[in-house]
């Protein structure tokens, strides 16, 4: 079973007490790409495509955003970790090797 997480958006911003507007359910997965593809296969309406949402010191979080059938807006997160064993430091930046 995967984690999940609930966010209340404000109100100002996503409506009050307007069905399908009130928060978001996060789901965690481990592919994020594949799950977001299986759940349109199934009939969610797709909000936004997977994408890399912010790059954090231990890993790069990805997110999407599908629709259900009652249009409430459900959201999609994996958590990519880093192999510290093949990465090195440049200029502050993480770049991925390849192990020979």
């Amino acid at each position: 079973m995967s984690n999940t997480k609930s966010m209340i958006p404000d109100p100002i911003l996503y409506g009050a007490g307007e069905f399908g507007k009130n928060s978001i359910l996060f789901f965690t997965v481990t592919n994020i790409s594949s799950v977001h593809a299986a759940l349109l296969q199934r009939g969610a309406v797709n909000e936004r495509e997977p994408a890399l949402a912010a790059n954090l010191p231990d890993h790069e979080l990805w997110t999407g955003f599908l629709r259900d059938p009652d249009g409430n807006l459900v959201g999609l997160m994996e958590e990519r970790r880093y192999d510290w064993r093949n990465t090195y430091f440049i200029s502050s930046r993480t770049v991925a090797a390849t192990a020979v």
